[in-house]
């Protein structure tokens, strides 16, 4: 057991909400996070019938929240030891064609909303001795600079970096930051970023709860950072020794062939 409550954002569907299911058949309580309330309150349900573990859930959009009142209103009532930064959003195209605040939202979501809410549980951790797991939920993409899915590439390989750093400066206090890189997972993030359904036919997509059972001992283990599948494993060690211009050729490449972008 890594801990005894864990506080996910983006915990209403995909590897998030595999995730909390997760956690509560290993007798960790979740406290759920995200924009859509009525799904919020299905997996709560779905997880409180099935396990021993209770679910709590805050409807919040993660892009406009005050964040920092979010935090003291859920650390009143709960007290978390595992934060999972598993929120966050891609979209597929040229980034000259794809809205601005939407790539504005991107960043913000997928970079600033993990840094603040990493800073907050931070700080009270090591002000109260408090011994927590940070979970980064990263990609595969943030060993790739990726044409067409640009903003999204960049903001994981802020994330893997960020995360990586700040592991090494809180493991003296007994505070883990674990961060995941997974590859294709076929969950509603694929069809937001505009994936279409014959992709997963051509490519080695991972079910999610396969991928997150693969997490789960990577997270007990202290593993990081990982990446599901040996597959995914492979290209993130080849990616390691491509220079970065020429990955972003061939990703070009591949990116024009299955996705018809450009």
């Amino acid at each position: 057991m890594i801990g005894k409550k864990a506080l996910i954002t983006g915990g209403s569907f995909g590897i998030g909400e595999a995730l909390a299911k997760k956690f509560a058949q290993n007798g960790i309580d979740t406290v759920l996070v995200a924009r859509n309330g009525e799904k919020l309150e299905l997996v709560k349900k779905e997880i409180e019938s099935s396990t021993k573990s209770r679910s709590y859930v805050y409807r919040a959009d993660l892009i406009t929240a005050d964040l920092q009142k979010l935090y003291h209103d859920i650390t009143s009532e709960h007290s978390i030891d595992i934060l999972v930064n598993n929120a966050g959003f891609g979209t597929i195209g040229p980034f000259y064609k794809l809205d601005t605040k939407g790539e504005v939202n991107m960043v913000e979501l997928n970079v600033r909303v993990p840094v603040e809410l990493t800073s907050y549980f931070l700080k009270d951790w090591i002000k109260n001795g408090v011994k927590g797991t940070i979970i980064n939920i990263a990609s595969l993409a943030a060993f790739l600079p990726i044409p067409y899915f640009s903003t999204y590439a960049a903001t994981k390989s802020f994330l893997l970096s960020f995360s990586e750093a700040i592991r090494r400066e809180v493991e003296d206090f007994g505070i883990k930051v674990i961060t995941i890189c997974p590859g294709g997972i076929k969950t509603e993030f694929q069809k937001r970023a505009g994936v279409p359904d014959n992709i997963y036919t051509m490519q080695n997509y991972m079910d999610v709860n396969t991928a997150v059972d693969l997490m789960w001992k990577a997270i007990n283990k202290g593993k990081s950072p990982y990446i599901p599948g040996t597959n995914n494993k492979i290209y993130g060690f080849l990616a390691s020794l491509v220079p970065k211009g020429f990955i972003a050729k061939l990703g070009k490449i591949f990116m024009k062939r299955y996705f018809a972008t450009g």
